[in-house]
This record gives structure tokens, sequence and C-alpha cells, in this order.
């Protein structure tokens, strides 16, 4: 049985017992364009691709802002409690699931991290996608989701790193990201259609020596691809 300890975030309430006002950070999911691109480069010539998943994410991360107070249930009471107090509350110092600025805190700080790692954001249009310039890796990171593609070589050190600045889960081969399940296959070229469920396309013969070349290559090109 696998449990987690959340914030009740539906009666978070202030001083005056009114409903309290958070820091409203949010948080930006990368793109599904962005986990597409992420693929084709993991299918290049000496490149894999590999999942891993950070424990307890928003828990590695403190809580900022305003003090947030809170009542523990009683079977998570210290001994010495039990009996001395009726309803005691202490305060919460890491973001814990369920505070509406807690996914927030948790992005800027993996973020942070990872830029201490030698990673550096793609683009500002691409939240949570990170590059390594030194390995020519590319890192997508959703919530506490990571993937990563890199050369065969580099998979291992890059985990390594990363795991000495976020506490991870080891790192597995596929695996679910933004809700899809990727099959990675090797077939040539010309057999791609079958894969896609598209028909295949002859070389005009009026192509000359265009469409010669392209049946050559249909014929000889091997082709990793990502069926969904």
């Amino acid at each position: 049985m696998k449990g987690r300890a959340v914030l009740l975030g539906d009666n978070v309430r202030d001083q005056d017992f009114s409903w309290a006002e958070c820091c409203e950070l949010g948080s930006s999911p990368p793109s599904m364009e962005a986990a597409k691109a992420l693929n084709a480069m993991g299918s290049l010539l000496g490149y894999k691709v590999k999942t891993g998943d950070a424990r307890g994410a928003y828990t590695q991360s403190r809580l900022r802002g305003a003090e947030t107070w809170v009542a523990l249930p009683e079977n998570r009471w210290p001994k010495a409690w039990k009996g001395k107090y009726r309803r005691p509350v202490v305060r919460l110092i890491l973001s814990l699931y369920g505070h509406a600025d807690a996914g927030g805190f948790w992005e800027e700080h993996c973020e942070e991290q990872l830029l201490s790692d030698g990673f550096e954001r793609l683009a500002e249009e691409w939240q949570g996608v990170f590059w390594h310039e030194e390995t020519c890796s590319l890192l997508i990171v959703c919530v506490d989701d990571f993937k990563l593609a890199a050369k065969h070589q580099e998979h291992d050190a890059i985990w390594k790193s990363i795991r000495a600045v976020i506490d991870m889960d080891p790192e597995t081969l596929g695996g679910r990201f933004l809700g899809c399940s990727h099959e990675r296959i090797t077939t040539t070229a010309a057999n791609v259609h079958t894969i896609l469920g598209t028909p295949r396309v002859s070389p005009s013969p009026t192509a000359g020596g265009a469409g010669q070349h392209a049946k050559a290559w249909g014929e000889e090109d091997a082709s990793e691809v990502y069926k969904v």
C-alpha cells in the first residue's frame, strides 16, 4: 500500500478565520511538443532515453512566504504530546502537497539545483526543458518526472550528478511521461509506414536521380521510431 500525507488546501484560514491568500505562484509544466522533440533526439544514433522520479518532490523544497501552521492528525503526534495537548499546531516548513504554493516552490528549487549542475534553460517558451551543453543532452522535468535524452556513455554520469542535488529513485528505460507510454523499435525507413499505419509512397518514376536516390535510401537506411 502506498500513501501520501497532504495539506487540506481547501480549508486554509488566516488569523481572522477568513480564507487565506497565498502567493499563487502556480507551476509551468512542459509541453507535449517538447516531449516529442526529446523522443526524436533520443532516436539519434548513439543516444537513448531514460526516465526517473524525484522522491517526495514537493517536500524537497522549503515553504516560503506567509507562515503556515497546521494541526497534525493524532496518529502523527509524538508520544510526549499525548495527554498533554488537546489540538496542537506546528509550523509547516516544507512544501507539502495540497498547499497552493507548493508546486511553485518545488519548481523553483528543482530549477535552481539543475542550473547548479550544469544545465541551462532551453527557451523561455518551453518551461521545464533544460540543455546540458557539455554532454549535448536534453532534460525535461514535469513535476516529479524526469526524462533525459543523452548519449549512451553519458547517462550514468548525468543521473549521478542529478541525484547529488535532487533525491531521485533509480532511473529506468521507458516509462510513462505526460500520460504517454512509448515503445522504441528499430526498422528501415522503407517500413516506417507500416508502423505509423500510413500507405507507402513510392518514388515518382519522373523524379530522375532524386527519385532513385530516395528509393535507395529507403531500402538501406535504418531509423529508430517511437510508437505511442
